[in-house]
């Protein structure tokens, strides 16, 4: 009896240490990653960046992370990116644009002020080593973690008549926009600035609600714009800055060593978005130019002009910040030293990139 009794006791607590012990991740279990993006299939995005990078992470985890993909906006929409990723319905977002919860970024969205980079290649390093150098913009990430940080294309003027050369050209200028700061932008120029999801830019253009748009560069052509428009005014005005982010819950249950390879991987792979996106422009716009299309390229006293113009926008951003108790301008003139530094040191390709690493 005692041997039965001491067999049932050990039975008892097996039973016991299986139902509420939580299991320990071996290291042949398959972790599952839901990543969503909202990005178009057939912008070199997809498959160049978002796809590549998973397949990099895959590789470095030996295959004990797989990413399953929603592309497309097939899981979440632009509006609703961060709510998706909060929520939990997806794991990882690959696209969180700022534009859609800039309120939340009051510091990273002083990125999109015009004129501060050259490139979706020099956002990506700016906007990560602003991230390293500013506190105040870490704090703004607390409720996600981000894992990668780059921005669209450069975004120029892209026009169904004659481009516009100067602010008289732009006066009353039905210009879609993309954002708050975009449409006070136009404003502040003298243009007429219009406003729809992005996903009906192209019904705006195509029925004349707008005479052109504030747009990047290089999706002209996956969004189907280059079918509409043929003119172009390029002053390399500005980006609008996203990250790929996990969403917290996701991440804290990550074994140490698989957040160690994300962490590793933030630098390079917000950087391989940029460089994406960059290269993409040069072969986009150097086909618009094959096919015939009128490129205007603002000379730098004309620009000089909209910058006095803008300066309002500037200020207005800073005296955001003011107002919640920090040093305003301070914070701006260390985003203008990142987006220096980041000039003059650019990031040379990885290997893992592929051809984004190609000019």
């Amino acid at each position: 009896m005692k041997k039965v009794f001491s067999f049932m006791s050990v039975s008892l607590v097996l039973i016991t240490l299986i139902l509420f012990i939580p299991p320990v991740l071996a290291d042949d279990d398959v972790i599952e990653i839901k990543a969503a993006t909202v990005v178009p299939i057939k912008n070199r995005l997809t498959k160049d960046a978002f796809q590549q990078y998973g397949k990099e992470i895959e590789k470095r985890t030996n295959g004990r992370v797989k990413f399953k993909w929603f592309l497309a906006g097939s899981l979440v929409q632009w509006a609703n990116v961060k709510k998706g990723l909060k929520s939990g319905l997806v794991d990882m977002a690959l696209f969180l644009p700022v534009v859609t919860v800039e309120n939340e970024y009051p510091i990273t969205r002083m990125l999109h002020l015009p004129f501060m980079v050259d490139s979706s290649a020099h956002a990506a390093l700016t906007f990560h080593e602003a991230f390293q150098k500013i506190p105040e913009m870490r704090e703004e990430y607390k409720d996600l973690k981000p894992l990668g940080f780059f921005a669209t294309d450069i975004i120029d003027i892209h026009t169904k008549g004659d481009p516009p050369k100067n602010l008289g050209d732009l006066k009353g200028l039905r210009v879609w926009c993309g954002g708050k700061l975009m449409i006070s932008m136009f404003e502040l120029l003298g243009a007429s600035p219009r406003h729809t999801k992005i996903q009906d830019v192209y019904m705006s253009v195509q029925r004349g609600m707008v005479d052109g748009v504030y747009f990047p560069d290089g999706p002209m052509r996956s969004f189907k714009l280059v079918e509409l428009i043929r003119n172009h005014t390029m002053g390399n005005f500005g980006v609008a800055v996203q990250f790929y982010a996990m969403n917290l819950k996701k991440w804290n249950s990550l074994p140490e060593d698989i957040k160690k390879v994300f962490e590793e991987m933030t630098l390079s792979a917000g950087c391989q978005a940029g460089a994406t996106l960059t290269n993409e422009s040069n072969w986009v716009i150097d086909e618009l130019k094959a096919r015939g299309d009128t490129f205007y390229y603002l000379p730098p006293e004309e620009k000089q002009i909209w910058k006095v113009k803008l300066q309002p926008l500037t200020d207005s951003y800073i005296e955001v910040l003011n107002k919640k108790g920090m040093d305003g301008q301070a914070i701006y003139d260390k985003l203008v030293e990142c987006a220096e530094w980041a000039r003059r040191n650019p990031y040379q390709p990885d290997d893992w990139w592929g051809r984004t690493g190609r000019k």
